[in-house]
């Protein structure tokens, strides 16, 4: 059998995970980052952020990184 894992660098709202259950059966999902306020469980992080502060991370470009900021907190 073939065995997968999910995973990603951070879960914010748990959709994107949630959708991927959806799709694929309960897998195994792993992040980087996952908020205390993601309403998805059974998703082992590395590290837990209770508040709401923006991430960028290293590989993403940074320009783009203000972009989606700004469509995030158009979207609140």
């Amino acid at each position: 059998t073939r065995k997968s894992v999910f995973v990603d660098d951070i879960a914010d709202s748990g959709k994107t995970i949630l959708n991927w259950k959806l799709r694929y059966g309960n897998t195994p999902s792993v992040v980087l980052f996952r908020r205390a306020t993601c309403s998805s469980i059974g998703i082992a992080a590395a590290e837990l952020i209770e508040g709401d502060e923006w991430i960028v991370f290293p590989w993403e470009n940074k320009e783009k990184a203000q972009e989606d900021y700004e469509a995030y907190i158009a979207r609140q």
